[in-house]
């Protein structure tokens, strides 16, 4: 997608891929998806069956038509271009089947399942097989890094991103990162959780990777915010702690966090398999910066209100 919104589909190769949410333009990250809806570019009414129990669904679609989304356990639901809905199966043990109809004139159409935050995908193309997209992988250049920092000091990262279309979603605490930092013992995800009531949190973990444990973990800065709005998130790593901030609100300090400054890789909103599974962000990063000396506490707020 260009500056202007305007989107243009090919297939996905080594390239960075760009997108506009509402006024912001950045890096599209996304976590992997597979559309259950079949022929998704020839959209016609079908039952899609067999979506695993206990999943968080959300559809939408391109066009000027809409669809019709019923189900056992679901209310029905009618879904156009300009409002994508969440689909909460309630008290569903086993599989989750949708009848989904198909009114008027669509060019896309996707069901997709949400790990993290419940979200609109950019568009996946099937067929009658439904292959999953795939995992965007964005990283720093590691000379870059190697080049830039001093790992006696240390490191604050500033990021700011915005999430893909975030419909609504009764969910609790789910964390989807927006950064991953890796020393040559550890590796950290930086995230943000959201309550029910669209409140946001800093969320931080930092595990040993020769034995998969936990070095240190929590989150903070619970703030009121609202969907689909940009973030900016401040991480400060020492060598005897971290410490987070988040839009303005109050730092975050896990002080078990230790080393982290000796910072070797910098992943992007990655999804991380070992040494924990967490799950990749569904947004778009619009800045980054990295400063390599320290910070007061008073800095650290400041700059993670300074893009708002």
């Amino acid at each position: 997608m260009n500056k202007q919104g305007v989107r243009s589909y090919t297939t996905a190769s080594t390239d960075i891929r760009h997108w506009k949410i509402g006024e912001r333009f950045g890096v599209l990250i996304e976590n992997e998806q597979t559309n259950w809806f079949a022929n998704s570019a020839t959209p016609a009414t079908q039952t899609i069956s067999a979506i695993p129990a206990g999943s968080t669904l959300v559809a939408s679609c391109i066009g000027s038509g809409s669809l019709v989304i019923t189900g056992t356990g679901i209310d029905s639901i009618v879904v156009t271009e300009a409002t994508p809905k969440t689909i909460t199966p309630q008290a569903q043990a086993g599989v989750i089947t949708l009848s989904v109809e198909v009114v008027g004139t669509l060019s896309h159409v996707q069901v997709v399942r949400c790990a993290g935050f419940a979200c609109v995908h950019s568009p996946i193309t099937t067929t009658a097989s439904r292959p999953n997209s795939g995992n965007d992988q964005l990283e720093i250049k590691q000379e870059l890094l190697s080049s830039l920092l001093n790992t006696d000091q240390p490191v604050t990262i500033l990021i700011e991103s915005v999430p893909m279309y975030q419909t609504h979603d009764a969910r609790t605490m789910f964390n989807e990162l927006r950064a991953a930092v890796e020393t040559d013992t550890l590796v950290a995800g930086i995230g943000l959780n959201k309550t029910s009531d669209v409140r946001i949190a800093s969320r931080f973990v930092s595990l040993i990777k020769s034995d998969n444990t936990t070095q240190s973990s929590g989150s903070g800065n619970s703030q009121q915010g609202a969907l689909n709005v940009a973030s900016t998130q401040v991480a400060y790593l020492t060598a005897t702690g971290a410490k987070l901030g988040l839009n303005g609100g109050e730092i975050y300090s896990a002080v078990a966090a230790t080393n982290l400054n000796k910072l070797k890789r910098l992943r992007l909103a990655p999804a991380l398999a070992t040494p924990q599974v967490q799950q990749g962000g569904n947004c778009i990063i619009t800045k980054l910066a990295i400063f390599n000396r320290q910070m007061s506490d008073a800095e650290i707020l400041e700059y993670s209100k300074s893009w708002n």
